[in-house]
This record gives C-alpha cells, structure tokens and sequence, in this order.
C-alpha cells in the first residue's frame, strides 16, 4: 500500500524585489537589487554586482535570485508570494523558460537568451523550494504606485546601484 504524506503546514511570506541599472543601456551603467520582507522575521536586503551585464534586467532577476535564495538558506518551507514590477522577469520564469529549455536557450531569432544563468539558477532554485515543501507565486505590482513595500525595494535597489564601485559617482553624473 503506498504511503501518502500530507503536506505540513507551511507560512506564508510575501517578498517585494526590485532591481534598477543606473544609465542602463548606457555606458557606465551600474546596478543593484534590493528585497523587502512584508512578513515574518526577515531582514531587508540590498546589493550589486559588478559582472555585466549591468541592466535594469538583469537586476530585477538578480533580486528575485537573492530572495529564493535567502528562502532556501532558511528551510524552503514558505508559500512564497514574489511580487515585482519586472513583466520581463516574471515572464522569463513563468512563461518564456519552457521555450527557451527546448530551443537551447536560444531566443526566436536563434540567439543566446539574455540572463540565461540567472534564469537558470531561479529555475532551480524554484524547484528546491517545491522539494522542500514550498512554493513559489510571482505577482506582478505596478511601479511607482503608491505600495509602501515596493517603493522601499526601489529605494534600496537605487542605494545598492549608487553604490555599486564598478564605476566612480563623479565619473558618470550619477543622480541618488
């Protein structure tokens, strides 16, 4: 007779990310990811890094990245609700991966997926957090909108950019 487990009772956390690229697109662009918790005993986070690409992008992936990863560091154990302003993020994990798996991580055009190594890594670890007993739910949140948790994560995405030493303030006209 097969055994059936039922599923333990897991606590919701709500995680707001942003990421931002100061100049992006631009040279001299710079950038930084910030996570805010709206529930449980978390603390608020923010950073950079200075492998390229530095965009807007890659950033947002990188915020989404570093809350999953926090997640698992802690047990996993969360029904976990992302929210984020990034359709482009949301979209490369819920969506468009399923496409870019078969094709080779190759876009339509036959290039190479932007981001594809953090994609890839979000991939796993989303699926390390449904192992240990978690989930993970992406909700989209308008930017600039008035949601105190969102305009936190923006503030401290742009701190962690300004921030960021691949590039000195006063070289670039860097606004904070």
């Amino acid at each position: 007779m097969p055994r059936y487990s039922r599923r333990r009772s897991v606590e919701p956390l709500h995680i707001y990310t942003d990421g931002c690229a100061l100049r992006n697109g631009q040279p001299g662009a710079k950038g930084g990811w910030a996570i805010v918790y709206e529930l449980g005993d978390f603390q608020d986070d923010y950073g950079y890094c200075t492998d390229d690409p530095q965009t807007n992008n890659r950033f947002e992936l990188e915020a989404i990245g570093q809350a999953l990863e926090r997640s698992l560091d802690s047990g996993g154990e969360y029904d976990i609700t992302i929210f984020t302003d990034s359709k482009y993020a949301i979209n490369s994990i819920k969506h468009w991966i399923k496409k870019w798996k078969q094709n080779g991580w190759r876009n339509s055009q036959g290039k190479r997926v932007h981001n594809d190594l953090l994609i890839q890594d979000i991939d796993c670890m989303l699926e390390d957090i449904n192992y240990a007993g978690g989930s993970v739910e992406f909700e989209y949140v308008e930017a600039h909108s008035g949601n105190w948790f969102n305009e936190k994560a923006d503030r401290l995405a742009k701190k962690a950019a300004f921030k960021n030493p691949l590039y000195s303030n006063y070289d670039f006209n860097y606004r904070k």
